[in-house]
């Protein structure tokens, strides 16, 4: 028996009497799963840029503090000028930390020539919970049932959604020209983007052969750069969103709390079967959905009209809901 089937064997037996992995929680999960390579992702702190508004050519220092209304904190990172794109952090860890673009932060304290508060026009993104056992359990048997094929779509899709932050991934089969692989990655749907990584497409930093990627993008590229196989040029994307009006006639009595149910399980349908390698959303899946949601059958689904197809690169998602 070779000396690492000897430690593995320790760690099980460590575990109590016939541990299932199942069953197991906690430590005893994180253990098991360090078998198959598979490690519980930690938490990470949101970032994002800001645009002071003000007196121009006003000193914004290091260390100011930006306020939410529910009390989360960010920091500035960077010094600048009123009107620059200065950088900040979520002074704690995870995915509460996230902000969507619009979302509006006080100053504190106050700067002389800064105005209080503030808008932001880009997400804060990035930040994310300590990966809970399910998600860990998940990546685990994923793992365990993947047999290693240096650099398969399903080896891909495992070392993209060990990164802290994607939840899914994707490798197109096809490489896109040469040895170009792309892969496609989505985020939690309160990442403060709608569940989009944030910055450019593109390769690690290390990659001299394309250009890198930027934002999120980057980072996802960074953490996977050494697991690809020798000479692969690993393309980092986002899925383009592709929106999918609905129209719904003769529906009667629909209260708010009824568009509003059936507006988050279409969503929560149409992210379910979402790939970027090519979708077909059937009509009669969408009309179960509102069945389902709404409890009757007493509507029309005017539109869309027919079964929509989404091309590679795209996913699709609800738009306007419009009852008639």
């Amino acid at each position: 028996v070779s000396s690492q089937s000897l430690n593995q064997i320790s760690i099980i037996k460590s575990m109590g009497p016939e541990p299932s992995p199942g069953t197991m929680t906690g430590i005893n999960l994180d253990s098991y799963s360090k078998l198959f390579n598979v490690f519980r992702n930690t938490a990470a702190t949101a970032t994002g840029t800001v645009v002071f508004t003000g007196t121009a050519g006003t000193l914004i220092p290091l260390g100011t503090e930006l306020i939410r209304a529910d009390g989360t904190i960010y920091t500035t990172t960077t010094s600048g000028d009123v009107g620059d794109n200065i950088s900040v952090v979520a002074t704690s860890s995870g995915i509460d930390g996230n902000a969507p673009s619009g979302t509006q932060l006080l100053v504190s304290p106050v700067v002389a020539g800064v105005d209080n508060s503030l808008t932001i026009a880009n997400a804060i993104t990035g930040g994310t919970d300590v990966e809970d056992d399910a998600a860990l359990r998940s990546r685990m048997y994923a793992s365990a049932q993947t047999i290693p094929a240096g650099g398969s779509p399903a080896d891909h899709v495992n070392w993209l959604e060990a990164v802290p932050g994607v939840v899914q991934a994707w490798c197109d089969p096809v490489p896109t020209t040469g040895n170009i692989v792309t892969c496609y990655v989505m985020f939690a749907d309160d990442n403060g983007n709608n569940g989009l990584p944030t910055g450019t497409s593109g390769c690690a930093s290390n990659e001299t052969r394309l250009p890198a990627a930027s934002g999120d993008l980057l980072t996802v590229a960074n953490a996977v750069y050494d697991q690809k196989p020798v000479g692969e040029l690993m393309w980092i994307a986002a899925p383009l969103p592709q929106p999918i009006d609905i129209t719904i006639s003769g529906m009667t009595g629909v209260t708010a709390a009824i568009q509003a149910n059936i507006q988050k399980a279409l969503t929560t349908y149409v992210r379910s079967i979402a790939t970027p390698l090519g979708t077909t959303v059937y009509l009669a899946s969408l009309e179960s959905v509102i069945v389902n949601t709404a409890s009757t059958t007493s509507f029309t689904l005017s539109s869309p009209a027919s079964n929509v197809s989404v091309p590679l690169g795209s996913v699709p998602v609800i738009g306007t809901i419009t009852y008639e």
